[in-house]
C-alpha cells in the first residue's frame, strides 16, 4: 500500500476533488479566474485536455453563476462554478437563488484561505462559511489538509459525492455550496503521485435508489374524499417540475374535457385538442371570467405570470396543487389549495365529460387568436407584442427559446402561445429576476445543442441585456453556441407603464424611477463586444433577420426598435379591447 505522497496539500486536495466531480457524473465546470482557486483551475484545465469534463471559463463570478445555471437547468445534471476567495464568491448569490427556487443543480465551489487565516484581516478575505444561508440545500467546509494521507483524500471524495447527490436529489433538487480552504502553495511541485492515483481509482459514488415519485392514482380516485369528480374543470400548467408533469396534465385534460393553460415554459411539445391560447387576454375580460369560472382547477408547477389567471385560480371553488417538492417550497400563492399532490394523477377510468365546457374555451380562443392577428400581423412597425409573436412562430421546433422575465414572457405567454410546432421554452422562474439572463441563455443554448438540438434564441429586454452585457465577454477560446438574442429596446422598463405606476398622477416621477430610459444604441454595445447585430424596425425586417442569424450561426444580436413605451402599453390596451369585443360577439351557448 502506498503511504506517502510527493504532492503539496493543495494540489492533492484539487486532484481527488476534480476526480471527484467526473466519478459522479459532472460533464460541464464553469470557472472564474483567481489566485486562491489555482489548484482546482489547473486540474480542471488538466482534466478537459484528458477529455473527463467540458470547462467554460468567465471573467465575471456574477456571469459563470448564470452560465452554470442555463448548462444545469438544459442538461439535468449538477453543474460546479469555481471561484477564487472574497466577494467573488459572493457574487455567486443571485444565480443560486434562481437555482435554489428552480431546483436547478448548481455547485458553488468557493476557494478559501486556511483556517489559522479567517478573522485576522488577512487579504481577500471574508467569513465564506455558510455565506449563502438558507438559499443552497446543504453546505460542507473543507479544511486545508496538512498532510497528504488516505484517509483526509477519502473525505474530499466522500464530500463531493455527497455533494453531487444532494444537488440531484429528485425530491428536492437544487445548489450546492462547498467551501474549500487552500494553503501555500498553490500551484503543484509534481505531476505524478501514486498515492493521490490509488485514491483517484477507488472513487467514491452516492446512489439514490429512493423512488422518485409516489404511486399515482386515478384522479376521481384520489380526490374520492372530496365529493364527485366535477365536469367543469381545468388544468393550469405553470413553471413545471418535469416533462412528465406536463405530459400527464395533458393527458389528463383530454380524458376530462378540461381546458388547458399554460404558461410559456409549461409547454414544450404537449399535444392536446385542451390547450387554449391567449387564456390570460381571455381571463382579464370580465364577462368571460364571470361566466366561465370553473369549479376544480388543478395547478401544476410554479404558476402566477398574469393576473387574470390568478384570479381564476382564486374563483374556483375547489383548488388542487400538484408539487412533489417538501411542504416548503409547495407552489401555492394564494393559499387556496385544499389539497397537494405529489404527481399529476392519471385519467378517470369512467368519466362523461362536458363537451361544450370546453368547446367554448377552444372557440374563444380561436377569435381572440383572429382579433390579435388583425393588429399584430403586418408588415410595419414592429412592436414588442408582435416580436414575441413572430419570434416563437420562426423558432426552429428542434430549438430552446429562453423568454426573460418581465414583458416578454407574459407578451410571449397572452399572445404567442400555445401553437402548433414549438421549440423548448425555458426562463428563470424561479425567481423571475432580469439578472443573468443572456449567461441562462448561452448555457442552455450549449447543453442544449451538445444533446443534438438545434439554434438557441432568447427574448429579452433592452435593460435585462445591459444588466447582463459581460454574458457576451467571451475568451477566444471558449466556445460559442448557436444563439440568437431578440432585445425589445422601448429605451427603458416597458412594463411599468400598463401597471398602477403608470397612471398619470405618478407622470413627474415615472420616467426617472420607472421608465429609466438609457439612450443607448444597443446594437452598438453588443457589437463593442465583438458580437455581430442589427437593428430593425419593422415585422418583416424582424422576420428577415431571425432567418439571416439562424443561418450565420454564432451568437447574433438582433434589436427590435419597438418604439415608444406609451405606444407600446396603448397597443396592449388596445389588443386586451379587441380581444373582449370579439369574445362578446360570439355566438351565445343555448
Amino acid at each position: 500500500m502506498v503511504t506517502e505522497s510527493s504532492l503539496n496539500p493543495s494540489t492533492a486536495v484539487a486532484r481527488v476533488l476534480v476526480a471527484a466531480l467526473v466519478s459522479n457524473g459532472v460533464i460541464d465546470v464553469v470557472l472564474a479566474p483567481g489566485s486562491r482557486n489555482a489548484p482546482l483551475s489547473l486540474e480542471l484545465a488538466a482534466a478537459e485536455r484528458r477529455g473527463e469534463l467540458k470547462l467554460h471559463v468567465r471573467v465575471d463570478e456574477r456571469t459563470a453563476g448564470f452560465l452554470a445555471l442555463g448548462l444545469a437547468k438544459r442538461s439535468a445534471l449538477p453543474v460546479p462554478v469555481v471561484v477564487t476567495s472574497g466577494t467573488a464568491a459572493a457574487e455567486l448569490l443571485p444565480a443560486l437563488v434562481e437555482a435554489s427556487y428552480s431546483a436547478v443543480s448548481v455547485m458553488a465551489i468557493t476557494a478559501d484561505r486556511p483556517v489559522e487565516l479567517r478573522g485576522v484581516g488577512a487579504n481577500q478575505t471574508i467569513d465564506q462559511v455558510g455565506l449563502f444561508g438558507g438559499v443552497i440545500r446543504w453546505s460542507a467546509d473543507v479544511p486545508a489538509i496538512e498532510i497528504v494521507e488516505q484517509r483526509s483524500l477519502r473525505t474530499v471524495q466522500s464530500i463531493i459525492s455527497r455533494a453531487v447527490a444532494v444537488a440531484r436529489d429528485p425530491f428536492d433538487a437544487g445548489p450546492v455550496h462547498l467551501n474549500v480552504a487552500f494553503r501555500d502553495p498553490l500551484v503543484p511541485n509534481d505531476t505524478d503521485d501514486q498515492l493521490v492515483a490509488a485514491v483517484i481509482a477507488n472513487p467514491t459514488v452516492h446512489v439514490d435508489d429512493r423512488l422518485t415519485a409516489a404511486m399515482v392514482l386515478p384522479i376521481d380516485q384520489a380526490l374520492a374524499s372530496d365529493g364527485p369528480l366535477p365536469k367543469r374543470g381545468l388544468i393550469i400548467v405553470g413553471d413545471p417540475i418535469d416533462d412528465e408533469c406536463r405530459e400527464a396534465a395533458a393527458d389528463l385534460a383530454d380524458a376530462c374535457g378540461w381546458p388547458l393553460l399554460t404558461e410559456p415554459s409549461g409547454l414544450p411539445e404537449i399535444d392536446s385538442d385542451a390547450l387554449i391560447a391567449h387564456a390570460p387576454l381571455l381571463l382579464a375580460d370580465e364577462v368571460f371570467a364571470a361566466s366561465h369560472v370553473p369549479e376544480l382547477v388543478i395547478t401544476v408547477g410554479r404558476v402566477g405570470l398574469s393576473r387574470s389567471t390568478m384570479r381564476l385560480i382564486a374563483s374556483a371553488d375547489r383548488h388542487v396543487v400538484v408539487d412533489p417538492r417538501p411542504a416548503t417550497r409547495w407552489a401555492d400563492p394564494l393559499r387556496t389549495s385544499s389539497r397537494v399532490l405529489s404527481a399529476v394523477p392519471e385519467p378517470p377510468e369512467e368519466f362523461e365529460h362536458d363537451s361544450q365546457w370546453l368547446a367554448e374555451w377552444v372557440r374563444a380562443a380561436e377569435v381572440a387568436d383572429d382579433a390579435i392577428s388583425s393588429l399584430l400581423d403586418h408588415e410595419g412597425q414592429v412592436s414588442a407584442p408582435a416580436a414575441a409573436r413572430l419570434l416563437m412562430a420562426q423558432a426552429d421546433a428542434a430549438g430552446v427559446v429562453l423568454v426573460a422575465a418581465s414583458w416578454p414572457v407574459r407578451h410571449v405567454e397572452a399572445y404567442a402561445l400555445p401553437q402548433a410546432r414549438m421549440p423548448l421554452v425555458v426562463g428563470n422562474r424561479g425567481a423571475s429576476g432580469i439578472d443573468g439572463l443572456m449567461s441562462t441563455a448561452i448555457g442552455i443554448s450549449l447543453a442544449h445543442q451538445r444533446d443534438g438540438g438545434s439554434t438557441g434564441y432568447a427574448l429579452i429586454g433592452d435593460l435585462a441585456f445591459l444588466y447582463d452585457i459581460n454574458a457576451l465577454l467571451l475568451g477566444s477560446d471558449e466556445v460559442q453556441p448557436n444563439l440568437v438574442i431578440v432585445v425589445i429596446d422601448n429605451d427603458g422598463g416597458g412594463i411599468f407603464g400598463s401597471l398602477e405606476q403608470g397612471q398619470p398622477r405618478f407622470a413627474n416621477d415615472f420616467e426617472r424611477v420607472f421608465g429609466t430610459p438609457h439612450g443607448r444604441d444597443v446594437a452598438a454595445v453588443a457589437r463593442a463586444y465583438g458580437i455581430p447585430a442589427r437593428t430593425v424596425a419593422s415585422n418583416l425586417e424582424f422576420i428577415a433577420a431571425v432567418d439571416d442569424c439562424v443561418q450565420l450561426g454564432g451568437i447574433q444580436v438582433i434589436v427590435a426598435n419597438t418604439g415608444s413605451r406609451r405606444d407600446e402599453a396603448a397597443l396592449v390596451e388596445q389588443l386586451q379591447v379587441a380581444v373582449s369585443a370579439a369574445v362578446a360577439a360570439m355566438p351565445q351557448t343555448p
